[in-house]
């Protein structure tokens, strides 16, 4: 259940950071709004640059590739545009993925670091003699990357299917209060 609420948690944070248009109070915040919206639209202009470009490449070769030639035509080219348009939202969040997917990890190690398994190796060196030495490995490093790969895919799946659309409707509110901000 605490799985359950956590991702509910996480669901709704992120809706509601990333879909709201931060409010311009002043001139410092008009200018860090414009900057974001300057970085929305080149990001998204370049990736779906590079989106109609993948599927005329797809769409002027599809014997090239072993999907139906339905899917070719139809849903291949839905697919390429919103996997790029993920991609440039997948980069504008970058610095707080990459926050998000540390702190996951961090997690990950200091509970990774309560299982602990000790490794004993017994040599035979001559006559009845006998060397035994053991040494005890934590799992924590093995439980980082795990906690840090699975919150990166959440983000990955967040950014690619959902990110474009809250991030669409965060850039149209962003640019209605630029253009209704009066410096005093």
């Amino acid at each position: 259940m605490n799985i359950i609420n956590g991702i509910k948690g996480f669901l709704k944070n992120f809706f509601d950071t990333y879909s709201a248009a931060e409010p311009i109070r002043d001139l410092g915040d008009y200018r860090r709004v414009k900057k974001w919206i300057r970085q929305a639209r080149v990001l998204y202009t370049l990736f779906s640059v590079i989106a109609i470009l993948e599927i005329f490449f797809v769409t002027s070769v599809p014997s090239l590739f072993e999907i139906p030639i339905f899917l070719v035509y139809t849903i291949v080219p839905a697919l390429l545009v919103l996997t790029n348009l993920g991609y440039a939202t997948l980069i504008m969040y970058l610095p707080k993925i990459i926050k998000s997917v540390v702190s996951s990890g961090s997690t990950g190690y200091n509970i990774g670091e309560k299982f602990q398994t000790t490794h004993v190796r017994v040599t035979h060196e001559y006559g009845n003699s006998y060397s035994v030495s053991s040494h005890t490995e934590n799992k924590g490093c093995l439980f980082a990357v795990i906690a840090g790969t699975v919150k990166f895919m959440i983000w990955a799946f967040f950014c690619v299917y959902i990110g474009p659309f809250i991030t669409f409707r965060k850039l149209r509110e962003s640019v209605k209060n630029v253009r209704c901000y009066k410096p005093d």
